[in-house]
């Protein structure tokens, strides 16, 4: 009789659980440092590799959601100075939000960087639900979400690893249209 665990589709969904649960960790791992003064170790680094190993970190969901990601950035390194592990969990909280917001089969979702003289400026955008007007300004508020069985954490954990880094967030978003957000980090 065939051991039922070698399903390779149950195998799948296992190596999905096990993957997440860790990103989970770090979630509350993360939130749980927030009461606290942070900790944080700050090393040059490309921007993009970050972006690059948040975006991988989501790739189950891009790839259940058949989500196309673009990537529009150059091979160049535009370095910072970051906590690379922290920035990753914020830009992956983020592109988690966005994926989910999308239909599946239609998702299309943008990462960009641009320089100016002053600083480099990322971009996340989506073509989902959009968010409502008045959910904009409480999106950063701790246990504010939309989402059924969202504990709206994700984007205030985001926020405060982007803040410790002097970086911003701003939003913009148009419903049935979809959501940009923009992280910008003085050079």
């Amino acid at each position: 009789m065939p051991d039922e665990t070698e399903n390779p589709r149950e195998i799948q969904i296992a190596e999905i659980i096990k993957r997440n649960s860790i990103r989970i960790n770090k979630i509350i791992s993360e939130l749980l440092n927030l009461t606290r003064p942070p900790e944080l170790v700050f090393e040059e680094n490309s921007l993009q590799e970050i972006l690059d190993e948040s975006i991988s970190m989501t790739t189950d969901r891009i790839n259940l959601q058949n989500v196309k990601v673009k990537k529009d950035y150059t091979n160049g390194a535009y370095m910072i100075q970051a906590d690379k592990p922290k920035l990753i969990i914020a830009f992956t909280n983020i592109l988690i939000n966005a994926i989910e917001a999308m239909e599946a089969n239609k998702g299309e979702l943008v990462v960009s960087v641009n320089e100016s003289k002053n600083n480099y400026s990322v971009c996340i955008r989506d073509n989902g639900s959009g968010i409502p007007p008045e959910y904009i300004p409480r999106l950063f508020e701790p246990f504010f979400t939309s989402k059924k069985n969202g504990t709206g954490l994700g984007l205030v954990a985001s926020y405060s690893i982007i803040q410790s880094h002097k970086g911003s967030i701003q939003v913009e978003s148009e419903v049935e249209k979809g959501s940009s957000f923009y992280i910008n980090f003085n050079k």
